[in-house]
């Protein structure tokens, strides 16, 4: 039930930020921490790092495939729960925003020389990741 509630409440997070940016932010941006952090609008039409860049049909059913593989290993190794509800609730954040949209919204940035645009559900992805190696 914890994992329920975990994933309703992280994926609502990303979901309405990422609505919000899309509406509030798509023409202008906003800077934190003497503009090292920013939130800007990007639209990514490809997967992490824009790989596979507007190849739609690819990156579907390859997310179909992994999302189906985390649910089929949440009820098999019931000690990596937390990751995988992580993971899974990243994945089917971007997902359900491609699907939607035709693109995935980016919107977190840090003002490092050539660092990617990142969204929340990114971040559970690499959040889940690290935990599930631990």
């Amino acid at each position: 039930m914890f994992n329920l509630i975990v994933f309703i409440f992280l994926f609502c997070l990303d979901y309405y930020l990422k609505t919000y940016v899309s509406l509030k932010l798509k023409y202008s941006a906003k800077s934190f921490l003497n503009n090292f952090l920013q939130i800007i609008y990007v639209e990514n039409r490809g997967i992490a790092f824009n790989i596979l860049e507007n190849r739609k049909k690819i990156i579907y059913v390859a997310n179909l495939i992994l999302l189906s593989y985390i649910v089929y290993l949440y009820f098999l190794e019931t000690k990596y729960r937390i990751p995988l509800t992580l993971i899974f609730t990243g994945g089917l954040g971007n997902f359900v925003d491609r699907l939607k949209r035709g693109y995935v919204v980016d919107y977190i940035y840090f003002n490092i020389k050539k660092f990617p645009v990142f969204n929340l559900s990114d971040f559970y992805i690499i959040g889940g990741a690290i935990l599930f190696a631990f």
